[in-house]
């Protein structure tokens, strides 16, 4: 994974942060403000659900 600076592909596209093809179609989505705050909140909800599992 890179910074975002790393490759450009000769049509501009960014590949450093590419990890394959997305529902069969070579293409990088773009995500919505929204849509990285529910990702984040999931997460962060997932990290306090483990950290009690773990703390007992």
């Amino acid at each position: 994974m890179g910074n975002g600076f790393a490759k450009r592909e000769t049509d501009g596209r960014d590949i450093s942060w590419h990890m394959g093809l997305l529902d069969g179609q070579d293409r990088q989505p773009d995500f919505t403000d929204e849509d990285v705050k529910e990702f984040l909140m999931a997460w962060f909800d997932f990290i306090l659900k483990l950290r009690e599992y773990m703390n007992g």
